[in-house]
C-alpha cells in the first residue's frame, strides 16, 4: 500500500483491534501518574535531606567561625604574652650579663682546678674585705687550653650580688693586682647598659 492510498474496509477491521482504547489510555494515564507521584515524592525526600545537610553544614560553619575567631583572639593574646616573655628573658639575660666579670691572667692548673676557690682567694686582694662571695657560675673561657707559654684562658664568673660586682669593678679601675709575682685584671664583660643579644660587647 502506497502512502497516498487509504486502508480498505477489510484492512481497517484488521487494524482496529490493535489500537488503544479509552480504557487503555486511562490505565496508562493512571500508571504514568503513579510513576510521576513516586518520583516527586522521592525528589521531596531528597530535597528534605539536602536541606537538612545544608542546615547542619551551616551550623558547623558558624561553629567553626566562632572557633576561628576565638583562636585568633587567643593567638593575639599569646603573641602579646610571648613578646612580654621575650622582653622579660632579655631583661634576665642582660641582668646576668651585668653580674659577669672576666678575670684575666690566672694561670691554668690541672683539669681538677676549683675555680670558685681561686676566685675567693683573688677577690680578697686589695686590702679591703669583700662581701660574702656567692657565685652563680664560674668557668674558663670556652676555647682549647693554651700551651704553657701562652696567655691563659680568662675566667668568666657570674656574681649573685650586683653590689659585689660593682665593688670589684671599682677596685679594678684602680689598676691590675699583683699576687705571687702574677698580674691579674678584673674586666667587666659588658657595659653598664648591656647590648642586646647578638650585638658585640663594649670593652
Amino acid at each position: 500500500m502506497s502512502e497516498t492510498q487509504l486502508p480498505q474496509e477489510g484492512e481497517w477491521r484488521a487494524i482496529l483491534p490493535n489500537l488503544l482504547t479509552k480504557a487503555d489510555f486511562e490505565v496508562l494515564s493512571d500508571r504514568l501518574g503513579r510513576v510521576v507521584r513516586e518520583k516527586v515524592a522521592q525528589l521531596r525526600v531528597g530535597l528534605a535531606n539536602v536541606e537538612a545537610c545544608m542546615s547542619v553544614a551551616d551550623s558547623e560553619t558558624r561553629a567553626i567561625r566562632r572557633d576561628l575567631e576565638h583562636t585568633n583572639s587567643t593567638v593575639a593574646h599569646q603573641e602579646a604574652d610571648i613578646a612580654s616573655l621575650t622582653t622579660w628573658v632579655d631583661d634576665l639575660d642582660n641582668s646576668g650579663r651585668r653580674l659577669n666579670l672576666r678575670v684575666r691572667g690566672v694561670r691554668e692548673g690541672d683539669p681538677a682546678e676549683h675555680i670558685p676557690d681561686i676566685l675567693k682567694r683573688l677577690f680578697t686582694v686589695g686590702g679591703q674585705q669583700l662581701p660574702r662571695l656567692s657565685l652563680v657560675r664560674a668557668h674558663r673561657a670556652l676555647r682549647p687550653m693554651p700551651a704553657p707559654e701562652e696567655q691563659p684562658r680568662d675566667i668568666i664568673c657570674c656574681l649573685e650580688n650586683y653590689q659585689l660586682k660593682t665593688f670589684c669593678a671599682r677596685l679594678a679601675a684602680w689598676g691590675p693586682y699583683a699576687l705571687r709575682a702574677k698580674t691579674y685584671r678584673f674586666i667587666k664583660i659588658c657595659p653598664d647598659t648591656p647590648c642586646k643579644p647578638g650585638e658585640p660587647y663594649a670593652r
